[in-house]
């Protein structure tokens, strides 16, 4: 019965659903002839998603945060299955977070769904949250090489090898700051255990970083970061080989604790988006 309705009711109004918005969603918004004989309840919600949310969630985005929550919103079954309880939309988390207005971001420059698509939604969810039937069927790129099973595993270790060079390298450069200040055999002692504990943590860091920017290859902003990670392990190297001169030492630790730092600021850039913490 919802879906009779609502079909009949979109029918009569001059409906936004099959506007093109971004280009996220121009790909999906004109099936072929052989698809396109009744879009219907469910795809007609589906095209809405795509276009009010698409441009994050779809699996080319480069917004790794909202692909972590939801990869692609134009797969409606597993939309369903996270975010949908089927029969009741105020219940339902995605019918919820639209309404609410906390998707699309309110800093997103993507139109909010209008009135007749949130209708369109709850009608659908209500109506038991069908799959669509005749979904274009879009072709894909290839998936980017991810490389062989142990090279997979080793890029994931990233994020647990990437926090001891940030630790480390600004530990190592205050202690060593405060040896020379106070003359401390064991500020340097520390200084010198801090750093060589950083340099083998940052060669790892890098070396699992590079294999896991191969997962996301021409992802905005990803040669800057890998760059300042090799640089990072550089300086820290050379830090140690010119331990033995202390004002040298010194200099490069400094000097490798700040490069570290740019580099785990646009990493998180990365992974959170650039609105997280911007500068």
């Amino acid at each position: 019965m919802w879906t009779a309705i609502t079909i009949v009711w979109l029918a009569c109004l001059p409906s936004p659903i099959l506007q093109t918005e971004s280009p996220a969603a121009a790909s999906l918004q004109e099936p072929t002839a052989e698809t396109r004989t009744d879009w219907g309840l469910g795809e007609s919600t589906r095209q809405m998603l795509i276009q009010r949310c698409g441009d994050c969630h779809n699996p080319q985005s480069d917004n790794r945060k909202a692909k972590r929550a939801l990869l692609d919103i134009g797969d409606l079954a597993s939309v369903t299955q996270d975010f949908v309880l089927a029969g009741n939309a105020e219940d339902s988390d995605l019918y919820y977070m639209i309404v609410e207005g906390d998707m699309p971001p309110p800093k997103s420059d993507v139109q909010a769904p209008s009135e007749q698509e949130l209708a369109l939604l709850h009608a659908w969810i209500s109506s038991g949250a069908e799959p669509p039937v005749n979904t274009p069927v879009i072709a894909e790129d290839p998936s980017p090489a991810e490389g062989t099973p142990w090279t997979r595993y080793v890029s994931r270790t990233h994020p647990l090898w990437i926090h001891f060079p940030l630790a480390l390298l600004p530990v190592a450069f205050l202690a060593a700051a405060l040896a020379r200040l106070f003359k401390s055999s064991a500020l340097r002692t520390t200084a010198l255990f801090c750093a060589g504990l950083a340099v083998p943590a940052s060669i790892f860091s890098v070396a699992s970083g590079w294999l896991h920017a191969a997962e996301a290859p021409g992802q905005a902003g990803i040669d800057l970061h890998r760059w300042l990670g090799v640089a990072t392990a550089v300086t820290c190297a050379a830090a140690m080989l010119a331990r033995k001169r202390p004002g040298v030492f010194l200099a490069l630790l400094g000097l490798a604790a700040a490069i570290g730092g740019a580099a785990g600021h646009f990493g998180g850039r990365l992974t959170y988006g650039p609105d997280f913490f911007p500068w």
